[in-house]
């Protein structure tokens, strides 16, 4: 072999280098976008809850918002480090069967004056397979 050709031979080995490793990079990439795709498949078929205290009239509510893409099932509320009772149907609502997407929850409240500013309120579901979900917010009288 002359020496043009072992030049050539040097430089189409690697520029098959070249391309092999950046085939490798590209699969790696699809793979991730996969991933990504897929949890946000999932994050969308997920309830998004959120928690505030609603006045309407002279009568309060606990408000609890669906605002994500799936159900949550068996919703209970609870308050945190709160020994009053403010529930006041919460015995006939609680646990709520299924709170659907774009959807609320209100549960009448009883304050008083001496009642606290400021609650932490603990809701507990499951989720579309069964799992037992969980999450605790702060909400504001």
């Amino acid at each position: 072999m002359t020496g043009y050709e072992w030049i050539s031979l040097g430089i189409s080995s690697v520029a098959l280098l070249v391309a092999i490793l950046s085939w490798l990079k590209s699969n790696k990439l699809a793979k991730l976008q996969i991933q990504e795709l897929e949890e946000k498949k999932r994050l969308k078929d997920e309830p998004k809850l959120n928690v505030a205290i609603s006045k309407l009239g002279t009568s309060s509510y606990f408000v609890v918002a669906n605002t994500g893409g799936g159900s949550a099932y068996q919703l209970d509320v609870s308050l945190i480090d709160c020994n009053d009772n403010l529930f006041l149907d919460a015995s006939e609502r609680l646990p709520h069967p299924e709170l659907k997407p774009d959807s609320a929850l209100k549960l009448l409240a009883a304050f008083d004056l001496d009642s606290a500013l400021k609650y932490q309120v603990k809701l507990t579901w499951k989720n579309k397979l069964g799992k037992d979900e969980q999450d605790i917010f702060w909400v504001d009288k």
